[in-house]
């Protein structure tokens, strides 16, 4: 991507990032819908003849509504359907007059870092395991390429991020989740876990939103072998910082398919459908054990995320473009063999 572009795009995000992931325009699988005279994006890809869009609208609450006008009538002028993935009910009321559907896909793991501590029955799991990192002499740090490079660093982390993807049945998630950004680290912040002869154990990554006031654990990664407490360890230090620093949020990011069913249910299959597949599917896509991992912090809030979809009809097209852009390994490797095999039917 051009560096003036992507600048470019940094500033919007700085400016209008209210999703905890609009820091994913700026990465390199996507394509960018621009409308002038309106300082705003819409980043997205396409699957067949769907338009992925990733998170929310990037703009002004006044340029919204026209760069979404202008967003649809580019889609339908291509024949395309639109489908956005992951979105705050920020901008839901404006779907909705657009002519959108939406559907609740799952709970995005939110901690009020005024509030936030390890006191408590409910976080004693991951104040043992910080203990446990404690006792085993792990020490967190603050890594911050903008002010001085340290390849050798680096070169650790992409070594670990290596090993990490081993352990990765399913391969890596795409399109809707960064990547480390070290070529041009922008305002991530990267905290790593060493211990006491100075070997890299693990890293996290996390990416700013609404202008800082939160932070996303975008990219959590250590060694298959790190002693226990070594992200637990990372993730609190951060938000710790974060607080002092005067942020408000800290996220853990989103559990796809969590508590998807609501009192008002409109799509009532595509809720079973999603149901279904959070309890039963579970080797594909570990939707509990993340939960279970994310909710051992104790959240101090669990934040709805939806789909939200134009013509208002969840269709197979729309489904298969979620799994491709989100997980096309998934997609190859196990879906697509077992549907030429019969195992999964209409």
């Amino acid at each position: 991507m051009d560096k003036n572009k992507k600048d470019y795009l940094y500033q919007i995000v700085s400016k209008y990032g209210q999703n905890p992931i609009s820091y994913h325009v700026l990465e390199s699988d996507k394509k960018h819908f621009f409308v002038a005279g309106i300082e705003g994006v819409i980043a997205y890809a396409t699957v067949g003849d769907v338009v992925v869009v990733s998170g929310d609208i990037v703009a002004s609450q006044a340029d919204a509504a026209e760069l979404l006008s202008e967003f649809t009538a580019f889609s339908k002028k291509n024949n395309y359907s639109i489908l956005f993935l992951n979105t705050t009910e920020k901008f839901l009321e404006l779907y909705k007059k657009f002519g959108f559907e939406n559907i609740k896909y799952g709970e995005e793991a939110l901690f009020k870092l005024a509030d936030y501590d390890l006191k408590g029955g409910k976080v004693a799991k991951v104040r043992a395991a910080i203990n446990h990192a404690n006792k085993a002499g792990i020490e967190v740090g603050e890594y911050k390429p903008k002010e001085k490079r340290d390849p050798e660093l680096e070169d650790e982390i992409i070594e670990l991020s290596k090993e990490w993807f081993k352990m990765k049945k399913g391969g890596e998630i795409k399109f809707s989740l960064g990547g480390i950004g070290l070529e041009e680290p922008y305002d991530r912040r990267y905290f790593t876990a060493k211990n006491s002869e100075g070997k890299l154990l693990g890293f996290v990554v996390f990416i700013p939103y609404e202008n800082k006031k939160g932070y996303l654990a975008e990219v959590t990664r250590r060694l298959p072998d790190a002693p226990q407490g070594v992200i637990e360890k990372m993730v609190y230090e951060a938000f710790m910082q974060f607080k002092e620093e005067g942020a408000e949020w800290g996220s853990l990011g989103l559990v796809p398919l969590v508590n998807v069913r609501e009192e008002d249910i409109k799509n009532k299959l595509t809720t079973r459908i999603f149901e279904y597949i959070y309890e039963n599917m579970n080797y594909f896509y570990g939707f509990k054990n993340l939960h279970h991992a994310k909710k051992k912090y104790a959240p101090t809030d669990w934040e709805a995320r939806y789909l939200v979809y134009y013509p208002k009809r969840f269709t197979p097209q729309l489904a298969y473009a979620l799994l491709k852009v989100k997980k096309p390994k998934v997609l190859k490797n196990y879906l697509l063999p077992m549907l030429k095999k019969g195992f999964i039917s209409n």
